[in-house]
């Protein structure tokens, strides 16, 4: 069987309804279509079909930042793009010391240094 699948999206668009949700988990249930009832088995060929997931909702991030991840998540907050629209403008001062190695990584791979 393979590897299990979890994949991370981040969405700079508005998501109707979740506005002030900046991740979202997806979660996988396996429900008899007819009771509607969450059915307590697995099966190898079942849990190979779908996969669980997390939405980064950017635009909830600039309204919310409930805790650590939310506020390294942050980074990605569309209104930290400059003129370009393709590079954040992040200022590593700006996010908690022990982020600060993340940031200058990111701002690394895009050949961008901000302090």
């Amino acid at each position: 069987m393979g590897l299990p699948i979890l994949p991370i999206y981040f969405l700079g668009e508005r998501i109707e309804g979740f506005d002030e949700i900046p991740v979202i988990m997806v979660n996988k249930t396996i429900r008899d279509r007819f009771t509607n009832n969450i059915l307590d088995v697995s099966h190898n060929f079942i849990s190979a079909l779908f996969h669980e997931g997390i939405i980064v909702n950017i635009p909830a991030l600039k309204k919310k930042r409930r805790d650590e991840l939310e506020t390294l998540l942050s980074i990605f907050d569309q209104d930290n793009r400059n003129e370009n629209h393709h590079i954040m403008n992040v200022k590593e001062i700006d996010f908690p010391e022990k982020f600060r190695p993340i940031i200058r990584r990111l701002q690394g791979c895009s050949g961008q240094r901000s302090t």
